[in-house]
């Protein structure tokens, strides 16, 4: 054979073979499950993305090598994040409420979608935990193109969200559904990942630069002023009326009712939480209230789960806010003690009813 097509045959072959390689060793959970290296890989302080890709390694492995241990994961956007102080400070509460070891848990991340949501679930897999989902009434507006596809930002980062976990069969079978097209990139992690991670590797790996993540440095800020306080009413008053009657709605219940199946077929409870908003706009966020309520009632109902509705479980102010749902100090503490409350109530009347 000529030389040239020889060279030409293995650079195929290891191209291909490479490709292969990645595709396996990112399918087995690596590098996730090295922990040590996260304060490399991050690619910011509030990096939860990447976050994430190790805490669910590190919950799937306490799982398995602490059977008596209770996990709690709790499942949401920026404003799950932002509305608690810290995971160990739930977590002690817990464990004294229930008089037994807890981990509390969150994974949760900015433009959390619902699809997010489901591949989280169906990656965490039979850990016997009790999994917490934020069903906040916003969060059915999330329009379908970004329900998997990349956030930018104004930084020189780009952030592919859940890049580590491509898109399941679950989604596909909703998006069929709904007619709603799915890039070939989201079946693959290799080459997402290798974006995703490119300047963390060159940047900090590289340098041995550490980073260490911080759940709440997004979310700090003053309260709403009065442009911001127009700009979401104009929002909302827009949104009147219609919430119910898109398919975006119907597209983030199904995603919602796939993940809650998903979790519970694989020995999980399941508790929908519903989060606070800023009290000075109440009155526009109840225009949509009564059908959507109805809706996640039947949920609720038809396949048992526990529901927390935190909404009014204190006189929440509106300094507490940075905008519509977002909350800053004193907000996440006085949130943190009634979220861990009133969680351990619903706990233990759920294992008096095992």
């Amino acid at each position: 054979m000529n030389r040239q097509y020889r060279i030409l045959l293995w650079f195929v072959f290891s191209f291909v073979t490479l490709q292969v390689f990645g595709e396996v060793l990112l399918s087995m959970d690596y590098p996730w499950k090295l922990s040590v290296l996260e304060p490399y890989l991050l690619r910011g302080k509030q990096d939860a993305w990447v976050h994430n890709a190790f805490e669910i390694q590190r919950l799937k492995k306490l799982a398995k090598t602490d059977k008596e241990i209770k996990l709690i994961v709790y499942l949401g956007g920026s404003v799950c994040a932002s509305g608690i102080t810290s995971d160990e400070k739930v977590s002690k509460q817990l464990s004294t409420a229930l008089k037994k070891s807890v981990v509390f848990s969150r994974l949760c991340s900015p433009y959390k979608s619902f699809a997010d949501e489901l591949k989280i679930v169906e990656e965490l897999g039979a850990i016997n935990a009790t999994i917490i989902i934020n069903t906040e009434i916003g969060r059915f507006s999330r329009p379908n193109e970004k329900q998997l596809v990349t956030r930018k930002d104004k930084s020189k980062y780009s952030y592919n969200k859940y890049f580590y976990i491509p898109v399941t069969e679950s989604i596909k079978t909703i998006f069929k559904e709904y007619n709603i097209s799915i890039e070939l990139n989201q079946h693959f992690r290799l080459w997402k990942t290798a974006k995703a991670l490119g300047i963390s590797i060159r940047k900090r790996f590289v340098k041995r630069k550490k980073l260490t993540y911080h759940y709440n440095g997004y979310v700090s800020g003053t309260p709403v002023n009065e442009d911001h306080k127009t700009e979401i009413e104009a929002r909302l008053t827009e949104s009147k009326g219609k919430w119910g009657q898109t398919q975006e709605f119907q597209v983030n219940f199904s995603l919602l009712k796939m993940a809650i199946e998903k979790a519970q077929l694989n020995q999980n409870r399941v508790i929908l939480v519903e989060t606070p908003v800023n009290p000075l706009f109440v009155k526009y966020t109840e225009a949509n209230r009564s059908e959507y309520e109805s809706i996640l009632n039947q949920i609720i109902k038809s396949q048992g789960l526990g529901y927390l509705d935190l909404r009014y479980a204190l006189n929440w102010k509106p300094e507490e806010f940075r905008d519509l749902h977002h909350m800053i100090h004193p907000g996440p503490d006085r949130f943190t003690a009634i979220l861990a409350k009133r969680l351990s109530e619903i706990l233990l009347n759920m294992d008096l009813h095992k």
